[in-house]
C-alpha cells in the first residue's frame, strides 16, 4: 500500500487488488496458524494421554 499510494493516491491504494490480496492472505495464514497451534495444544503431543 505504501508503494502504491504515491502513484495512485491514498484512498485508491487502500482498496487496490494487490493490497486486499496481501491482507486476505495474511489474515488467512494467521487464522490457519492459530488453528494449528490450538489443535496441537489440545490434540497433539502435549495433550494428556491415558494408558500405556
Amino acid at each position: 500500500m505504501y508503494f502504491l499510494a504515491p502513484s495512485i493516491g491514498r484512498d485508491a491504494a487502500h482498496s487496490h487488488l494487490v493490497t486486499e490480496f496481501y491482507t486476505y492472505v495474511s489474515v488467512g495464514c494467521l487464522t490457519a496458524g492459530l488453528i494449528i497451534l490450538i489443535s496441537n495444544l489440545f490434540l497433539g503431543p502435549f495433550s494428556e494421554v491415558n494408558g500405556p
